[in-house]
């Protein structure tokens, strides 16, 4: 009886082991997002209302420095961010990070669609819902949060009727 006690905990430990390791590797990932996130806001999205620091991008980029201009709208600096986030340049900014990919995507969508830019959100925010839908699935909380959001985009944008019949 003792023996099977034994083994018994020794199994109950392993799955604790496994289940720890598992919620060990979930906050590891959500931290390299949030860090991911944080470090695109600050440099390439707010990061860019400083004169200097615009002018460094344009310079990078292949512009000019005269371009950069002293007192940038939310707008001007979220096209300029968004020119990191296009399909091809995404992948060599946040390589083999889909699920990073999908919030920073989320968070420039919302953010246009916080300046009234709902046409300009939708791009962003189709993306964002289709690399979660790959990557987490249809039923994961994230994925609902961006089809919502791009359902929403699609409501104020005009392009989607939701209104039910009396």
């Amino acid at each position: 009886m003792a023996k099977l006690d034994a083994e018994s905990n020794a199994n109950l430990a392993d799955e604790r082991l496994v289940q720890a390791d598992a919620e060990k590797q979930r906050a590891e990932e959500e931290k390299q997002i949030v860090q991911a996130v944080q470090n695109f806001l600050q440099n390439k999205l707010l990061g860019q209302a400083d004169v200097r620091t615009q002018a460094d991008a344009l310079l990078r980029a292949g512009g000019l420095a005269a371009e950069a201009k002293e007192n940038p709208t939310i707008r001007e600096l979220l096209d300029r961010a968004a020119k990191e986030l296009t399909p091809d340049k995404i992948d060599a900014n946040f390589p083999r990070q889909p699920i990073v990919q999908a919030e920073i995507l989320l968070t420039v969508g919302n953010a246009y669609r916080g300046v009234g830019e709902d046409e300009r959100a939708i791009g962003f925010l189709q993306r964002s819902a289709a690399l979660r839908r790959q990557h987490l699935g249809l039923d994961h909380p994230a994925t609902l949060t961006s089809c919502a959001n791009l359902a929403n985009a699609y409501y104020a944008a005009g392009k989607l009727n939701l209104a039910l019949p009396l």
